[in-house]
């Protein structure tokens, strides 16, 4: 991760610290750790370590060691602090067991207007904290999926995780089937659990995705087991390096992609704004990232 540009982000998120006052939280995103990094930590911004109650597993990161441990105690919430969370579960779901914890502790995170989740290497450029009050919902800019969401999930993870993806709505929710259809055909759509939400929308998806957590979760683990050579070269070497498979992670991060596409063809006020990736591969897309920002200061009030 390329030291300058997270600190130029972190600094710029520190500029909207005094949106939260002591009367009143209005905004926490959580960003989420599984490893020491960069810390990002605001008024706003709140790490939080994922799989603590299975550290000691190693995750598609590799292992941890104590030293590591202590500074992810030190610096992040766990998701395992309260008694009501999934943490054990981390391994398979990834990025949920963070939005799990912050749905059923909400009041510890201060009760706030809007709840939001990042990744420590994925994080949504911060000028939209000018301009929430008038929002619902802050999501990314589409990414362009070729040659559609669908096949851009099955050349990634597999067939298999499509259709288990397509028959986990049919089962929880066969009214949706036709749109969920509409959304796989798409040439662009979301593939991380990125987004700011209005409470009452953050709880609207978290009661929306839970049945299909447990339905997937009830599923044999053959289930999700590649059958045909073809499959991912990425969810192999995973399988291989570590017990971290991330299966219905995979499904989940798509799954939210869909909700993001219904949201948005509702009459709620959103905008997409730009992802900052930290990533070492994407170093010059990050700087035409940063480059945006001034153009966000400035123009962010006419997308709403």
């Amino acid at each position: 991760m390329n030291k300058k540009i997270c600190s130029s982000l972190l600094y710029e998120y520190k500029q909207f610290d005094y949106i939260n006052s002591p009367n009143e939280t209005l905004i926490k995103i959580f960003v989420g750790y599984v490893k020491p990094s960069f810390l990002f930590k605001t008024n706003i911004l709140t790490p939080i370590h994922l799989g603590r109650e299975i550290w000691n597993q190693a995750s598609k990161f590799g292992s941890i060691t104590i030293d590591d441990l202590s500074w992810l105690k030190n610096y992040c919430i766990g998701d395992n602090e309260y008694p009501d969370n999934i943490s054990n579960l981390n391994r398979r779901i990834g990025l949920f067991t963070g939005t799990y914890f912050a749905w059923k502790n909400y009041s510890i995170l201060g009760n706030p207007k809007y709840f939001g989740s990042f990744g420590y290497r994925k994080l949504l450029s911060p000028y939209f904290l000018k301009t929430i009050k008038n929002l619902e919902l802050i999501i990314p800019i589409q990414e362009k999926l070729h040659p559609s969401v669908e096949e851009h999930l099955a050349k990634l993870h597999g067939n298999h995780l499509v259709d288990i993806l397509k028959d986990a709505i049919i089962n929880i929710y066969p009214e949706e089937s036709y749109k969920l259809q509409n959304y796989l055909k798409r040439d662009s759509g979301y593939c991380h659990e990125i987004y700011i939400m209005k409470k009452n929308i953050f709880f609207e998806f978290c009661n929306w995705m839970y049945p299909i957590l447990n339905y997937l979760i009830s599923l044999d683990k053959s289930n999700f087991t590649p059958i045909n050579s073809d499959k991912s070269k990425i969810y192999l070497n995973i399988l291989k390096k570590s017990n971290e498979t991330r299966d219905i992670a995979y499904i989940i991060e798509r799954i939210t992609g869909y909700f993001l596409y219904k949201l948005k063809s509702s009459k709620i006020k959103y905008i997409e704004c730009n992802t900052i990736n930290m990533r070492p591969d994407s170093i010059f897309e990050n700087f035409d990232n940063l480059l945006i920002y001034k153009v966000l200061r400035d123009n962010i009030s006419k997308r709403i």
